[in-house]
Order: C-alpha cells, then structure tokens, then sequence
C-alpha cells in the first residue's frame, strides 16, 4: 500500500484521500478515533528497542547457531589444517600469531564487533590454506581481511583509508581496497 507523507505523520493513502478536504484540527481529532492509533506512545528509545530486538530473535536464536555451525563445518568454509606446513614457505606459526594480535589492537581500535574480528581470522587462515604469501604482504591481506569483515558485520565500517593509516601508510588505498 502506498505511503502519503505528512508533516507530523504517516497515513495510508487510502485514508489520506479521506480526509484531505479536513482542517488539521478536524484531522487530529478524526485521527484519534482510527483503531490502534499510538500516536501519544514513545516511538522507539534505546532500552524499548533493544528488548524488542531481543524478543524477536530470541525464538530464532537456536536456529540461527545451528545453522552457523553447519555452515562452519562444511569442508569449502574452513582452512586446510596443515596449511603452515604444506602451503607456506614465509609465513610462520609465530608471524601469523602477531598479525592476530595486531588485528585485535585495530579492531579495539575501531571498536569494531568480536564477530568482525572472528570473520577477518577466518578469511585470512582460508587464503593462507590455499596460497603461499611471501612475509611483505601479509599486514596487507589482514587489514583487507578486516576491511571486508567490517564491511560484512558492521553498520559503519571503517574506510579502506582508514586501514591505510592504521599501517603507517605502508600500503597504498588501491592495494588495501582490491
């Protein structure tokens, strides 16, 4: 159904097409009488919202983490296991340990969610599995890891700028960015 905007408020067209001949007074008074009307209630605050959103998801929440898990099992979604001894010839345990470490600092930082975080590890630990890296780039692949995390699980993700300062401009925006 089509939507008619108001300068105080939001009715169907239907019902604006009603009343468009109404002074505003007449209209406000006609609009109380409308069934269900809550135009006196608090539309939305922070504590409202977040128990509403909560009671929404909560039926679903079962669900939606079995079916992450299942999707976390598939062979195609997870890294080789051997992937630091068959795959890479620069790459070590311990730069792999540091480049983690640095993420969690920029994701603290940025204060960006642990399921950012969690994303950039995995995309990361999916491209070493499969291609060897030389010790030059791998900052790189983790801060664009991360840049596409964010730009997966956040509302505002950082820009790809960002990334680059974060490095002390060690990579250009067109490296960070494709």
């Amino acid at each position: 159904m089509p939507w008619h905007n108001s300068s105080l408020l939001v009715v169907p067209c239907s019902i604006s097409s009603q009343f468009k001949n109404l002074s505003k007074s007449a209209l406000t008074s006609t609009i109380s009488l409308l069934p269900n009307s809550n135009l006196d209630k608090s539309v939305c605050n922070k504590s409202n919202a977040k128990r509403d959103t909560q009671q929404i998801i909560q039926p679903y929440l079962s669900d939606i983490l079995d079916y992450l898990r299942t999707m976390e099992m598939q062979e195609k979604r997870r890294p080789a296991g051997d992937y630091m001894d068959k795959v890479q010839r620069c790459i070590t345990t311990n730069m792999r340990r540091t480049l983690v470490d640095w993420l969690v600092e920029v994701a603290d930082e940025y204060k960006l969610l642990p399921e950012t975080l969690h994303l950039a590890v995995s995309y990361i630990d999916r491209f070493l599995s499969i291609h060897s890296l030389n010790r030059s780039k791998l900052q790189l692949l983790g801060v664009s890891a991360m840049l596409i995390a964010s730009k997966y699980e956040e509302i505002t993700p950082p820009k790809a700028v960002d990334f680059c300062q974060i490095t002390d401009n060690t990579y250009e925006l067109h490296e960070v960015a494709t």
